[in-house]
């Protein structure tokens, strides 16, 4: 995430956009955070106080756990959403720079989405060329294909972010297709999702 083929780099766009995101969003919005590096990991479970979680979007470092989690991100996110019982509508976010190659298969997480009406939305951050492990020649790229399953199998929405213009584009487009789909006097829940590699 500290490839610099997104300025300033993906991380720092990631962090950026997401706290910027809040103010397109309804303030009674509960929404969760959840980073996945290795291990799954809950950063905030669902909130609706916007500057607590900038706080925790701030904190979000990278990690020297290996591997990429998808699949428990999205069952870890899943389960969130499903105790909130008054939640009319539940959604992920899911961003990522990478691929999953660690964790449940994400057949199985789709299924585990599907089964408690979870849409997932996917972003995939990055450039087509890919960006560099600082220090080494390995690149990062997308796993566009696999993104665009999970949303599509999900009634969710893929988008591609080369830039961290077209990162603040898909967000404003996620919260206009759930505004859309969803009345404003019902409350709904968003749950975002940062992927920490280790670099």
């Amino acid at each position: 995430m500290l490839a610099q083929d997104v300025q300033p780099n993906r991380l720092s766009a990631a962090k950026q956009t997401s706290s910027a995101f809040l103010d397109f969003i309804p303030k009674r919005t509960k929404i969760g955070l959840v980073s996945f590096s290795g291990i799954t990991q809950i950063e905030s479970n669902l909130e609706d106080d916007f500057k607590i979680l900038r706080s925790f979007i701030s904190q979000i470092d990278v990690s020297s756990v290996g591997g990429t989690d998808i699949g428990n991100a999205i069952i870890t996110s899943t389960n969130i959403l499903a105790a909130e019982k008054n939640q009319r509508a539940k959604v992920i976010i899911l961003i990522t720079d990478g691929q999953g190659n660690i964790g449940p298969p994400l057949e199985q997480a789709v299924d585990y989405a599907n089964k408690n009406k979870v849409i997932v939305n996917t972003i995939g951050i990055g450039t087509d060329e890919g960006g560099k492990f600082i220090g080494t020649d390995l690149v990062s790229k997308i796993d566009e294909e696999s993104l665009k399953i999970i949303a599509q199998a999900t009634s969710g929405s893929y988008f591609r972010a080369k830039t961290e213009e077209k990162l603040k584009d898909s967000f404003r487009e996620v919260a206009r297709l759930n505004r859309k789909k969803i009345s404003l006097n019902l409350s709904f829940s968003f749950i975002f999702l940062a992927l920490i590699l280790l670099l």
